[in-house]
């Protein structure tokens, strides 16, 4: 049988709840956390406590042990910047008004030419849509 990490909760019970409280998506992160500081150590029990994986345990374990609850209870997520400023999207929409332009190659192009952005095709359409609303399409001659 293998042994059971020591790990010494330094936060109270009391201010464990209060950041449950606070951080609601890391709920089962702050309740192992209470579960540990009760006397749960092994990863198979704190994990059939939470109803999660073993695997997600260990993590929050480690996280724990390398930097304690601040990186326990951080993102790690990176948010992603638009290429398109607000200045080139001011210019799009005169462009798009103006020339009447609304195909992806014509405005990537254009994106490319004028400011020098790159854009990949399926990013721009989606993009255009959201920002613009879908295009008019004129229906089709009756014979």
């Amino acid at each position: 049988m293998a042994k059971h990490l020591d790990i010494q909760v330094e936060e109270s019970i009391q201010d464990l709840v209060k950041l449950q409280a606070e951080h609601s998506s890391k709920f089962n992160r702050v309740q192992m956390l209470i579960l540990i500081k009760k006397g749960l150590r092994s990863k198979a029990a704190l994990a059939d406590n939470l109803g999660c994986s073993s695997k997600s345990v260990h993590t929050w374990r480690n996280k724990y042990i390398a930097g304690g609850i601040s990186l326990l209870l951080a993102d790690g997520r990176t948010q992603k910047h638009e290429k398109i400023s607000e200045n080139i999207y001011k210019e799009l929409s005169s462009y798009i008004a103006t020339q009447n332009k609304r195909s992806c190659l014509e405005v990537q192009e254009w994106l490319l030419k004028e400011h020098n952005v790159n854009v990949d095709y399926d990013t721009l359409r989606k993009y255009l849509l959201r920002k613009f609303g879908p295009t008019r399409n004129s229906p089709r001659k009756k014979k």
